[in-house]
């Protein structure tokens, strides 16, 4: 798991820019420290937010995370503000007047945003029997829905898994998903995946596909290579349209990558993933 971003509504009457930090801590308030992040700014309306970027901090998965704010520059005092608290039942630690000059949680009002990866997620491999392509899906209800017989059961399972993560963690990439716009290819479909940025947008500016979605997260390769004993590579090959549409496959095997590549007239890509070693 990782901490994006928090932020703490609070206020002040006095004008004038201000620096104030907040320190995230494992467990409790004097537990170990778990990301700093500050924010230089005018705070003077009531029932303003202020908003900390931990840059997706690492945090033990089911731990408990304790924020600790503190001004560290600036004229005039912030506080928080007590009339639009949002949490009601926070137990106060010293005197209840602000300024917020000493340590208290009185009706603190904190919000953490963004996805956080909570645990490994399966890419499922298919094979459709008609268009001989091959398609890959981490969507548990798209799963379910082929394994289920979807779309005249025309696909079916290759045998092959990989495993990426249902969110961001540090390292990680986010994977595009492009499906090809109807009729561009006949009444042949195909889906692309991709973990570069600069490839997704180019791939978004093509009218041959559309873009659907975030598929997973997953570590990109450096210099096609991935972190032995962390991460095993994830190889992809491009069909060359040979089937009347585009077709990419994917795989950790390298005797399939390097059969496709050599004998069966698919063009070699490389590494473009490394999935976590599961233990």
């Amino acid at each position: 798991m990782t901490i994006d971003k928090v932020r703490v509504r609070h206020s002040t009457f006095d004008t004038g820019s201000k620096t104030v930090q907040l320190v995230a801590r494992l467990g409790r308030y004097d537990g170990p420290i778990l990301g700093v992040a500050s924010v230089t700014r005018v705070i003077d309306a009531v029932d303003s937010e202020s908003v900390y970027d931990f840059n997706d901090a690492p945090v033990p998965a089911g731990s408990t995370i304790a924020f600790v704010e503190t001004q560290v520059s600036g004229t005039g005092d912030v506080y928080r503000n007590l009339a639009y608290g949002t949490c009601d039942n926070v137990v106060e630690t010293t005197g209840t007047s602000p300024p917020l000059s000493t340590f208290r949680k009185q009706r603190v009002g904190v919000k953490i945003s963004g996805a956080v990866s909570k645990h490994y997620v399966t890419i499922v491999e298919y094979f459709h029997t008609v268009f001989g392509h091959y398609f890959i899906t981490a969507d548990p209800d798209e799963i379910a829905g082929l394994d289920g017989g979807a779309y005249g059961g025309v696909f079916v399972r290759t045998g092959k898994v990989m495993y990426a993560w249902d969110g961001p963690r540090p390292g990680t990439v986010d994977v595009c998903r492009f499906f090809t716009t109807p009729g561009n290819f006949g009444t042949k479909s195909s889906h692309f995946y991709t973990g570069d940025a600069d490839e997704c947008a180019g791939v978004k500016l093509n009218p041959n596909w559309i873009y659907e979605k975030i598929a997973f997260f997953i570590r990109p390769a450096a210099a096609g290579a991935c972190s032995p004993g962390i991460t095993t590579p994830i190889y992809r090959a491009y069909n060359n349209g040979m089937t009347g549409a585009p077709n990419h496959r994917f795989t950790t095997d390298v005797a399939i990558y390097n059969d496709f590549t050599t004998t069966q007239g698919w063009a070699p890509e490389g590494v473009r993933f490394c999935q976590p070693v599961l233990f």
